[in-house]
């Protein structure tokens, strides 16, 4: 399985999964275009990263509100599984 990481250190993706919690499942939509290819591998530029868990509640909501009272640690780079 492959996994695609999602650097916080863009606001905008930052923005998009503050709120999202350990443990949590969420959606998003990707819009990708493929940059090159190799027999091993192919790379990826990410056009669009679109959150569509709007909406939708976090799995523990109460734990989600806790986790926002708390102050933040580093935010490292969250990865995504697709």
């Amino acid at each position: 399985m492959s996994t695609l990481q999602l650097d916080r250190s863009d606001k905008a993706v930052d923005e998009m999964v503050s709120g999202w919690t350990n443990g949590g499942s969420y959606s998003v939509r990707l819009r990708i275009q493929q940059i090159g290819s190799d027999p091993k591998m192919a790379t990826f530029h990410v056009a669009e990263v679109t959150n569509e868990t709007e909406g939708e509640e976090a799995p523990n909501a109460e734990a989600a509100v806790e986790a926002e009272e708390a102050p933040a640690p580093a935010k490292p780079a969250v990865k995504v599984k697709y």
